[in-house]
């Protein structure tokens, strides 16, 4: 365990199976569980980990130093101090404006103070044609795709959270693209009435345009 756990520390991006075929390889054929392998890892890439930040000290955290131009970041702020930050390329600005669908999910249990990392897919790709028998309409079916385009920390999941996140991006999109987005024809996400109400009251679907 002694050179796993040190092979770990120094080539952590290696993965569970390529720590133990090394092991193997040194000292033929040990055998590890490859749990045990992973919790080596873990412990090894924590370490690496720059300290969190606590909720106290959000507000004074400058969120929009990055290493990439097009990447922009961006925080907001509740009268009673629950903070939103979005995560985005300035690129996928576009993208989410004219995509014609939108797909949300969340992952909760995230790092510090956040209640969850909420992530917002779009459709990628040409427009599709309305006629579902024109000669390319499967050619043009198979460029689209969904991707991620914005990220969000969210310290909590709650509708007034939800109508921050949505506002602020919206005025995001409008002022970088200098137009005003009217949000995409559907979205889909799980059934989180917070978020449901929220999407209505800030008027994100065109169909509340």
């Amino acid at each position: 365990m002694a050179y796993i756990n040190q092979q770990a520390k120094d080539q952590p991006q290696l993965s569970a199976q390529e720590l133990n075929l090394r092991a193997q390889a040194k000292y033929h054929n040990i055998a590890v569980s490859r749990n045990t392998v992973r919790k080596a890892i873990s412990r090894a890439r924590q370490d690496r980990y720059p300290p969190a930040p606590k909720r106290d000290n959000l507000a004074g955290t400058d969120f929009s130093k990055t290493m990439f131009a097009d990447f922009h970041v961006f925080s907001k702020k509740l009268a009673n101090g629950e903070t939103v930050i979005v995560l985005a390329l300035k690129s996928a600005y576009r993208q989410i404006a004219d995509a014609e669908g939108l797909i949300t999910d969340g992952t909760f249990k995230t790092r510090a103070c956040f209640g969850q990392l909420f992530i917002i897919h779009g459709t990628v790709g040409p427009k599709l044609q309305e006629d579902h028998d024109h000669e390319h309409y499967e050619d043009e079916l198979r460029k689209n795709f969904t991707r991620p385009l914005a990220y969000a920390f969210m310290e909590t999941r709650s509708t007034a959270s939800y109508e921050l996140l949505w506002e602020s991006l919206k005025e995001e999109i409008n002022d970088e693209l200098k137009t005003i987005w009217n949000g995409p024809k559907w979205m889909m996400s799980d059934f989180e009435y917070a978020q449901i109400k929220a999407v209505k009251k800030v008027r994100i679907l065109k169909a509340f345009n």
